[in-house]
């Protein structure tokens, strides 16, 4: 079980995906509409994993947020999005951003578990990695 903040500016979506995340046995951290909004719960709440709409209402997109996120945090962010413009797509999994992983909207209750784990192995896989080169560098 995983602790994950949902970052989505659609309350009827948020509303759906924390249902998801509650029936798959995921603590739900909290449900953010803004980017803003989404860097001040990270870093109160320290979840597992993101998972943030890129289109957010409001001063900040959802890559910045995770952006600044995962610098200061080191929190793993999946996207969630309803476009798949080549664009937004590169944005978003552009290594910078350090994505670990894209839902495109509308997906399933299997499919965002699917994601989930990628992710948080991933992150997981990543840490141990590092202490690794740590121990060996040290």
């Amino acid at each position: 079980m995983a602790k994950i903040l949902v970052v989505e500016d659609e309350s009827a979506t948020a509303q759906i995906i924390c249902n998801f995340l509650v029936q798959l046995k995921h603590q739900v951290a909290s449900a953010v509409e803004g980017g803003l909004q989404s860097i001040q719960v990270a870093s109160e709440t320290h979840p597992d994993l993101i998972l943030m709409d890129i289109h957010l209402s409001g001063e900040m997109d959802g890559i910045a947020a995770a952006d600044r996120i995962y610098q200061q945090l080191q929190i793993p962010i999946i996207y969630i999005s309803a476009t798949t413009e080549d664009e937004i797509l590169n944005q978003a999994t552009a290594i910078a951003t350090s994505a670990f992983g894209y839902l495109v909207k509308p997906f399933n209750q299997l499919q965002l578990q699917a994601a989930i784990n990628v992710a948080l192995r991933r992150h997981r896989l990543e840490k141990q990695l590092v202490l690794y080169q740590f121990l060996v560098d040290g």
